[in-house]
């Protein structure tokens, strides 16, 4: 019994990081805007790196009150065996600024000049959801 636990570990694994590679072929090579690539994918399948990262988010948890969720998405992300993170690499000081065209404007500008949410500390302003499976 103890070895077919431990070679279920194994395959999980092996399983979960096979499908975080494919993932990632599948992002890097998908049409886009001339052909130019506009994401960078990065996989982490080594406990300590996932660890380290784990950290970094309950660092930035203790930042800002309305942050709270990076505690709790870091305790959750200790149990995966694979890590991705996708960044665009449009998007060069501002995440806004990605002038992605998916709301139908050519360029962001637009965003700056419309109003702003308010700088309510318990309002939450990073899009960034870093869990494999909310990744879209």
């Amino acid at each position: 019994m103890e070895r077919s636990m431990k070679q279920f570990e194994t395959d999980r694994f092996a399983s979960a990081k096979t499908a975080a590679q494919l993932i990632l072929a599948s992002g890097t090579t998908s049409p886009r805007v001339g052909g130019v690539g506009e994401c960078s994918i990065h996989l982490f399948d080594d406990e300590c790196d996932i660890e380290d990262f784990c950290q970094e988010m309950e660092r930035m948890a203790a930042i800002k009150k309305s942050w709270k969720f990076f505690k709790r998405d870091a305790a959750m992300l200790r149990d995966a065996d694979v890590l991705m993170v996708v960044t665009s690499l449009r998007c060069v000081t501002d995440p806004a600024d990605i002038n992605c065209n998916l709301c139908g404007k050519l360029v962001c500008e637009y965003l700056k000049e419309e109003e702003k949410l308010p700088d309510d500390p318990d309002v939450a302003a990073v899009p960034l959801n870093l869990q494999l499976g909310r990744i879209k």
